[in-house]
């Protein structure tokens, strides 16, 4: 386990403060409230004795970062100086592996809630924490957005999860021939509207059910959670191997929901609505700090734990499929299977804005006539400039155009296009070139001439992500990222699509890559965030990819970035989503010069961008200020 298990060490350094009649901090009190209802104030009070005993006679007590055991008894933690140590302490848990970000687009088309790899790093520790992966995108240390005002927020949703069955896959066992496993699982948690998950200690489960193989199911207890959110629901379920068996399973399991009620949500909430960028790394530090001390105080042995936040979007992809499986891997292997019933969650609506850049100048955020799911794209032909979004309600493809006056005409529908991810779009050939990533991972494609889209072509294999489309030399090259995680790219003679070819730079992303032309030096160049959010460059002359390096040392984006070509000047602006969901707007001319940030500009995803009548076009999903 990290140094870094902070809210442990602070609980015990509260209760030391607590017996020695200093003064509580708010977050001392709020931990050492949980501490009290569990644990009675004198016990509480003689754990704070032992701590200080073993802080003095060894100066560290394991799993207490140094920084908290060092304090003198005289000195307070509290939550502001939480918020000094969390980056450090984000930076230091998601160095580990039992963590993960889901996608609600892969939970809607059918894919597992959880990787390979995060069922072997939580195999690992025997616990996991999962989040969205707009909020995992989210980098320590920066500056971040006000939370959502109330009018933003979207309409409230009622909802309730039911405990279905669970799958073995690997018993516990209490390390006796001939004995069996008796599981039980806890849960409890709270919606961002106050609801709470029904505290849940499940019927035992013992006997053949819990053999290898096996998938049981839960009978006059299955109820999780019931009642409304709108940003959504975070919960903490665990699996226990019980072996008490004295008549005191109920306070027991009364005693493990209390520790990981209230005051825990309450605090996670509080930096879920602030859009903190250290959310992931306090949900880790809460959920070690609750694993810690239940397992000190519970007779029974923990299997697994895991906890879960499940935003709008990800809620909304489960109310459509109806159901979730979660892996609980640990001392044991378990698979647990949550049905969801009430209501048909919407997925969430965004206004779409843009800004633009005429010489050196941004104007204000304007909010354009459309609201997405995701993207936008931006292209230009036919003097035109051509965006597309997805809709919220169905994830249609949709499709309007502006002309050199800033007259939009109304959005269409692109044929039956859906999707989760934004299209892309080129000119060439005097046709506006069309690529989408459909719900199946097929790459579609089309063209646009004279206001009218062509039948749909399919690129054999499958894709993830948006593709990416620019035109080299009077050929559309198009770039996917596909199921195997490697980058391809196909061109078009301007009568058919080549087959793909894999790129050989071996780039390994978590989102699309962005495309542009320089075209006075006939080299089309690739950009992209990397899993560590650096900025990775490549360009291509007709043949092999070429590395570029690293565009800026000092530069990070959380999703994709943005390219656009300014063919009167021969140069490329940079566009990039800080963790912060603020843009910054970078230039190449042979160099790429520092980043400046757009004034008042705060995206939810990847921008798009695309020089227009002279213009620096800038569009994106409105963040919630």
């Amino acid at each position: 386990m990290p140094k870094a298990n902070v809210m442990f060490g602070v609980l015990l350094h509260a209760a030391d403060r607590l017996r020695q009649g200093e003064e509580l901090t708010d977050l001392e009190h709020v931990l050492l409230g949980t501490l009290r209802e569990t644990l009675g104030e004198e016990e509480v009070k003689e754990w704070g004795r032992v701590y200080r005993e073993s802080v003095s006679a060894r100066g560290v007590v394991t799993g207490v970062p140094e920084g908290i055991s060092a304090r003198l008894v005289s000195q307070g933690y509290g939550f502001a100086d939480l918020a000094e140590d969390l980056p450090a302490v984000t930076a230091e848990w998601t160095a580990q592996s039992n963590w993960s970000a889901v996608a609600p687009q892969a939970l809607a088309a059918g894919e597992d809630f959880d990787s390979p790899e995060f069922i072997e790093g939580m195999s690992q520790w025997g616990w996991g924490v999962t989040v969205p992966a707009d909020l995992a995108a989210r980098a320590p240390g920066v500056e971040t957005p006000e939370p959502p005002r109330e009018d933003e927020l979207t309409a409230l949703y009622n909802f309730r999860l039911d405990f279905d069955n669970f799958h073995v896959h690997r018993t516990v066992g209490d390390g006796w021939p001939n004995t069996r496993d008796e599981i039980r699982w806890i849960s409890c948690g709270k919606s961002d509207t106050g609801s709470h998950a029904v505290p849940f200690l499940s019927q035992e489960f013992g006997g053949n059910q819990t053999e290898r193989g096996q998938t049981p199911e839960f009978t006059y207890k299955r109820l999780a959670f019931q009642g409304d959110a709108r940003r959504g629901l975070i919960m903490n379920i665990a699996c226990w191997e019980w072996d008490t068996g004295d008549g005191n399973d109920n306070s027991i399991g009364e005693v493990l929901i209390r520790l990981n009620n209230d005051p825990i949500f309450s605090a996670l909430w509080a930096a879920a609505g602030s859009a903190a960028p250290t959310f992931l790394g306090l949900m880790m530090d809460l959920t070690s700090m609750a694993i810690t001390f239940t397992s000190l105080i519970a007779k029974n042995d923990l299997s697994a734990s895991r906890s879960l936040y499940l935003d709008q979007k990800t809620l909304a992809a489960l109310s459509h499929t109806g159901s979730a499986q979660w892996h609980f891997a640990g001392d044991g292997h378990h698979v647990l299977k949550m049905k969801f019933l009430g209501d048909t969650i919407p997925y969430p609506v965004h206004d779409l804005q843009c800004v633009i850049r005429t010489g050196t100048t941004w104007s204000a955020p304007s909010t354009l006539p459309f609201q997405g799911l995701s993207g936008p794209t931006l292209a230009v032909h036919d003097n035109r400039l051509h965006l597309f979004y997805i809709r919220s309600s169905d994830q249609a493809v949709m499709w309007a155009s502006m002309d050199t006056n800033g007259n939009w005409t109304a959005a269409s529908r692109i044929a039956t296009d859906r999707s989760w991810h934004a299209p892309a779009a080129t000119s060439a050939h005097g046709r506006l070139y069309y690529a989408v990533t459909g719900m199946d991972n097929k790459v579609y494609t089309r063209t646009l001439t004279s206001g009218t889209w062509s039948g749909h072509g399919i690129m054999p294999g499958l894709s993830q992500h948006s593709p990416a489309l620019a035109t080299l030399d009077g050929q559309p090259w198009l770039v996917a990222y596909g199921l195997d995680d490697n980058l391809y790219h196909a061109r078009h003679n301007g009568t058919a699509w080549s087959g793909w070819h894999e790129d050989d730079l071996d780039w390994k992303l978590d989102t699309h890559v962005a495309l542009a032309t320089r075209v006075n030096h006939s080299r089309l160049w690739r950009v992209a965030s990397g899993k560590d959010q650096r900025i990775y460059t490549s360009i291509n002359g007709g043949g092999d990819w070429v590395s570029q390096g690293i565009a800026s040392p000092n530069w990070r984006a959380s999703h994709a970035p943005a390219l656009a070509t300014n063919t009167a000047t021969n140069t490329m602006a940079i566009l990039l989503r800080g963790a912060d969901a603020t843009l910054w707007a970078g230039e190449y001319n042979g160099t790429w010069h520092s980043a400046h940030k757009i004034p008042a500009a705060a995206a939810m995803e990847a921008p798009a961008a695309a020089y227009f009548n002279n213009k620096l076009y800038v569009a994106y999903l409105r963040q919630p200020s």
